[in-house]
């Protein structure tokens, strides 16, 4: 049988048997299914389709250069109409802008190309993309848009995980991986309290990451020690940085007076007692002891974990055993402390 695929050398007379033919027409029918469904075609049309990429219509007002990042701010056809339903369902580029303090969140998209204001764009929505990134701290792990800002920002962890970063701070080269959430969970020893001027029984901490010293020689030795080098909530130029100050999830449910006789505002909730049959009838007494939380002392190890605000940035918070001082009102100096467990 002739093999109809045979290769044809220069010189000799062309012949397309229909066996060549009609395999050259399933071939084309093939690559354009799988191009249709996305599947692996090679070059970089497929490259595109497993990063996820999107058209992106520029609504800042100024260019967007290549490796920069915009805040996804809508849809540019919305549901409608029965032609704006159709289009909406099939394929609807997004828009984009700078980032706000509104806008300054996890969605964000990276520019694959210069985008000129008011046009549209392709963009990597999720996969592993090169990005321009201003690191402040060579520790950091993560990233998210900055307002004002198309050079997304450094943070310690929470944010968009840096695969690879060039060496140093600043505007620097790094990989991405778009999509992925960064777990934000640290070991780290609390520093001195801070009490936030507006609200009661709460504080804010300065915080070290830490591990448990294994050099059996040490005289910190299975405790945990400070790691060099390691995350902190101090600026790269010193001082505190106030955004990365941890909260104390159990502090949050006693940041405001709670109601009469409940057992926060008066000693052991006096009030529902008084109604028992039997009771003296000056109850509860005039002179009710009243306690007061106390901060976490400084040196105490806990299990940080990165959250997001109703803003979209992360915020660092922890669980730990509250102390409570309770003083007589008539003799300050007599006081005893209870030791309220928070979650497990």
């Amino acid at each position: 049988m002739p093999d109809d695929l045979r290769k044809v050398r220069s010189g000799d007379p062309l012949r397309l048997p229909a066996g060549a033919y009609n395999a050259f027409v399933d071939a084309a029918v093939d690559l354009r299914r799988r191009q249709g469904r996305g599947e692996a075609v090679a070059g970089p049309l497929v490259e595109s389709a497993q990063r996820g990429i999107v058209l992106v219509r520029n609504d800042s007002g100024e260019e967007i250069e290549p490796y920069h990042a915009m805040a996804i701010t809508g849809v540019l056809v919305e549901p409608g109409e029965d032609d704006q339903e159709r289009t909406f369902q099939s394929r609807t580029p997004l828009t984009g802008d700078i980032a706000t303090e509104e806008t300054a969140g996890p969605a964000f998209v990276v520019a694959l190309q210069p985008i000129k204001p008011n046009k549209l764009g392709r963009c990597v929505l999720t996969g592993v993309t090169v990005a321009r990134v201003f690191i402040t701290n060579e520790t950091d792990t993560t990233c998210e848009l900055a307002v004002d800002e198309t050079v997304l920002a450094s943070t310690p962890m929470g944010g968009i995980p840096i695969l690879w970063k060039e060496d140093g701070t600043g505007e620097k080269w790094a990989v991405l991986e778009l999509g992925r959430p960064s777990p934000g969970r640290v070991t780290a020893i609390l520093g001195a309290a801070q009490a936030i001027p507006t609200e009661r029984n709460r504080w804010r901490y300065p915080w070290v990451e830490a591990q448990i010293d294994g050099n059996p020689g040490s005289e910190t030795y299975l405790r945990y020690v400070p790691i060099e080098g390691g995350l902190s909530s101090q600026l790269a130029s010193g001082g505190e940085d106030p955004t990365r100050l941890a909260l104390n999830r159990f502090e949050a449910h006693h940041m405001n007076d709670s109601e009469p006789g409940s057992g926060f505002g008066g000693l052991l909730g006096l009030g529902p007692v008084c109604e028992l049959p039997g009771v003296l009838p000056k109850c509860p007494p005039a002179r009710s002891l009243k306690p007061k939380l106390v901060p976490i002392p400084e040196g105490v190890c806990v299990q940080l974990t990165c959250e997001r605000n109703s803003k979209g940035k992360p915020v660092w918070v922890f669980e730990a055993m509250s102390l409570i001082e309770i003083a007589d009102p008539a003799d300050e100096d007599r006081k005893f402390n209870l030791y309220i467990g928070g979650a497990e």
